[in-house]
């Protein structure tokens, strides 16, 4: 969080068109971009959320936090420094309400039908997200997308890749249209 406010202060970029920013956040991410959007004033013209968290919180410091690190970082070998991550966890629910800039909640949904076999989300699905737009009233313009047989890891590969990226990047056109 402090790193981009500082980036996004020190950046003179030549050229660059300040009144087009966007954030776009997934999973745990995203409850750090909307306290950093809740602070950012005018700087960050729109959000676009994939799968965002209610309570990332429930995950890291609850009684299912040990396996949880576990399974998504250890096995993976990532390191990590617990107690630093903790203490800058960052609720999406916490801080939804205080951004006013257009905000899109994205999620997948889970597709029977789809080629490839597909499951719930564990981690995020529509009624959290539908949940978070409710408290994102306050921004007078949040929709909700969701995209059928995706997943909440998403990757180039994966079936329902086009249409993920196309309604990432038809949100941000439609928010942070080009001025000539």
């Amino acid at each position: 969080l402090h790193g981009l406010q500082a980036w996004m202060q020190a950046s003179n970029i030549a050229g660059l068109d300040t009144s087009r920013i966007g954030i776009f956040a997934r999973s745990a991410g995203c409850g750090v971009a909307l306290r950093y959007g809740a602070s950012a004033g005018t700087s960050v013209r729109a959000m676009f959320f994939w799968g965002a968290a209610l309570r990332t919180s429930q995950w890291f410091l609850g009684p299912k936090s040990a396996a949880f690190f576990e399974r998504v970082l250890g096995s993976r070998g990532i390191c990590f420094d617990r107690q630093e991550f903790c203490r800058d966890l960052c609720d999406a629910i916490d801080w939804v309400g205080t951004v006013s800039i257009p905000l899109a909640f994205g999620c997948s949904d889970w597709d029977g039908y789809a080629p490839k076999e597909s499951e719930r989300d564990p981690w995020t699905g529509p009624e959290e997200q539908i949940q978070l737009l409710r408290y994102a009233l306050n921004a007078r313009d949040a929709t909700a997308i969701i995209i059928k047989g995706s997943e909440h890891t998403m990757y180039v590969e994966h079936p329902t890749w086009t249409a993920y990226s196309k309604a990432v990047v038809s949100w941000f056109r439609e928010k942070l249209p080009l001025t000539v």
